[in-house]
């Protein structure tokens, strides 16, 4: 069971790229009727009302193996999994990448953010400074322009517009 929590659009273009869900919860059906069913809720993740929208159970990956990427990508974090202004490692994350560019279950990318110079303490103009990475994530889930990771190693806290490297090898 879920509910619709709103729309998720992109942090730089704002284009709505799908809308965030929440699961509240699983349950096993004990009778099917024809235009009605009984179920028994059988986990509950939070309060569960009328209108709440099913769909079949899917179980969720305990593993994923590391792969090698065959390409380099960049992206950006659109969304937090709770909706956490802040997130770490542990934390669920969606990009803005997913099979139509390339990405796959298991590739690892780099959080980067830009490093803005300032100029008053530089002899010469300073055009553009090396990245600073500030995390890593794995693919877990990859639907069509869009996917799920996990943060697996933090510096500082991570946040929705924060941009994603996938690096050739």
């Amino acid at each position: 069971m879920f509910k619709k929590v709103g729309p998720v659009t992109h942090p730089i273009s704002n284009v709505v790229l799908g809308y965030k869900v929440l699961p509240l919860g699983t349950l096993q059906l004990s009778e099917l009727e024809e235009k009605v069913s009984k179920a028994i809720i059988t986990k509950s993740f939070l309060e569960i009302g009328a209108g709440s929208f099913l769909m079949p159970y899917r179980p969720g990956k305990t593993e994923v193996a590391l792969k090698a990427a065959n390409r380099e990508l960049a992206g950006y974090i659109v969304e937090t999994r709770l909706g956490n202004n802040a997130v770490a490692a542990g934390d669920v994350v969606y990009l803005d990448l997913g099979k139509a560019q390339g990405l796959e279950i298991g590739n690892l990318l780099y959080i980067v953010r830009d490093v803005v110079p300032d100029q008053k303490y530089a002899l010469d103009k300073i055009d553009k400074l090396p990245v600073d990475v500030i995390g890593a994530l794995v693919v877990v889930e990859t639907g069509e322009s869009t996917s799920t990771a996990l943060i697996v190693k933090s510096i500082e806290a991570i946040y929705r517009g924060d941009r994603v490297e996938l690096k050739k090898n």
